[in-house]
């Protein structure tokens, strides 16, 4: 068995965490904040693979769904964490949701169209604003709050050890892997650099994981992952999350529009977007722009429940959430140095991909990537424009583009 470190502890991390120790394993979780990570705790959490092309992405995320399932029944927790009570999806005209549907339906994955009056069949609090939606009975979403503790008590019962430190540098040779980080003390404070070894580093950073550089970075031979990564806000980078409580009104089921999406949150609440109002992120101060966001979320949602008894939804407060995105918009998986003694799993979609992220890491650790990671892989990016810095240009293979 090898000695693993798991750079993040994330939803991806998390679940590399309990996959690794589970299969034997010594695992050592390295992250700079507390265990849970910080975009994992503030993500929509949509569990999905709707509209994510090409076809080895959405397949990707298919079986991330599927292995969401697998997962839940291995842990079997006494509060489930993946809900898969389908979604409803509006959109603003009858040609793009008949093309939506057509392609979702060309692909295998369910769908179908529901009329506006028989919505509260399943959702009796909702009416959409449209005469048909569609909707998606696969799926679903995670309550992340769950989802975390539950990995990583399992992880810690199968003696994963956690350390609360700034990663700073890691390098391989053939042998091994050394990993140099700084302990973060009491009040945030950071001791001196140390270093440590391991058999192999499992690099789940999400956006901050180009801050890391792999033997050296790219100007020395080595490597970086190139995410989207700046200090300021952007519509690439960021999202407005709205939360609401809905009293004794209870919504089961992910809504989807151009202007709001919502889901449960909690016990009796909503986790809402305003994709809408998302192009004030591109402004020099998004959060000036907060009374506005809640006040539209709260407005949308309450249009959608025109005509049922239930008592008007408010949103309590808004705020930033950041989005964990690599340069081309997809998934960055597999080996990262030459020794294959770092891999990676960083990733928009990383609560949908999560599971499937954690079984890859043991894939990675013995040595295999997995033909399902050769379309994501590092060194389909052009090394001289991964140099590290801000928002460098983008390179893309053919067929591999945004999301």
């Amino acid at each position: 068995m090898a000695n693993v470190a798991v750079l993040g502890s994330g939803v991806i991390g998390s679940a590399a965490a309990y996959e690794l120790s589970r299969a034997g394993h010594h695992v050592t979780v390295l992250s700079e904040s507390p265990w849970g990570g910080v975009t994992s705790q503030t993500s929509f959490a949509w569990v999905n693979s709707n509209n994510k092309d090409p076809r080895a992405y959405h397949d990707l995320n298919v079986a991330g769904m599927r292995r969401h399932a697998e997962l839940q029944a291995e842990l079997a927790p006494a509060q489930p964490w993946y809900v898969t009570t389908g979604c409803f999806m509006e959109h603003s005209s009858a040609t793009d949701r008949d093309a939506a549907r057509a392609r979702m339906s060309g692909l295998g994955y369910p769908v179908t169209t529901i009329a506006a009056a028989d919505a509260p069949v399943l959702e009796p609090a909702f009416t959409p604003r449209e005469s048909e939606s569609l909707f998606f009975p696969t799926e679903g979403f995670i309550y992340v709050e769950r989802f975390i503790p539950a990995l990583q008590a399992a992880a810690v019962a199968a003696g994963t050890e956690f350390r609360q430190v700034r990663i700073t540098s890691v390098d391989s040779t053939a042998t091994g892997v050394t990993v140099t980080s700084q302990r973060v003390e009491a009040g945030g404070a950071l001791a001196a650099a140390e270093q440590a070894s391991f058999d192999h580093v499992f690099i789940a950073l999400g956006k901050v994981a180009d801050l890391v550089p792999v033997n050296g970075g790219p100007a020395a031979g080595g490597a970086i992952l190139p995410m989207f990564h700046s200090e300021a806000t952007s519509v690439d980078t960021h999202c407005y999350l709205g939360y609401a409580d809905t009293g004794a009104q209870k919504f089961n089921r992910v809504y989807i529009s151009d202007a709001v999406n919502f889901r449960p949150f909690g016990e009796s609440g909503l986790v809402l977007q305003a994709p809408a109002l998302e192009y004030h992120l591109d402004g020099p101060d998004p959060e000036e722009h907060f009374e506005e966001v809640r006040a539209y979320m709260e407005e949308q949602v309450n249009a959608r429940l025109a005509g049922t008894e239930a008592a008007p939804i408010h949103v309590d407060r808004v705020i930033l959430a950041e989005r964990s995105l690599p340069l081309d918009g997809h998934p960055i998986l597999g080996f990262v140095d030459e020794h294959h003694r770092v891999s990676t799993a960083v990733s928009h979609s990383g609560v949908t991909l999560s599971a499937l992220y954690g079984r890859l890491a043991l894939e990675f650790v013995a040595g295999r990537e997995p033909e399902s990671v050769a379309p994501f892989k590092l060194d389909r990016f052009d090394p001289s424009v991964v140099d590290g810095t801000s928002a460098p240009e983008l390179f893309q293979q053919q067929g591999v583009g945004r999301q």
